[in-house]
């Protein structure tokens, strides 16, 4: 899959939700709440230190789009 922010097609990770997701202490989200970034977009995302606001700054939800990933 392409990256969901800037639709490169190589390079693409999968990146678990950080927020509004049930994960234990220190332990990331579960497999269904993963979406595709790719390296650049995936370090920019963690280095911003606010998951929702940079995912909003791409016009994308971030809960809303696993969701739709995971149901497919």
């Amino acid at each position: 899959m392409p990256c969901c922010c800037c639709g490169l097609e190589y390079g693409v990770v999968s990146h678990h939700l950080l927020r509004n997701v049930t994960r234990g202490m220190g332990r990331k989200a579960d497999d269904c709440f993963v979406i595709p970034l790719c390296t650049n977009c995936h370090r920019m995302l963690h280095d911003n230190g606010n998951e929702t606001a940079f995912l909003a700054s791409h016009g994308i939800d971030g809960k809303a789009l696993a969701d739709e990933l995971y149901n497919r």
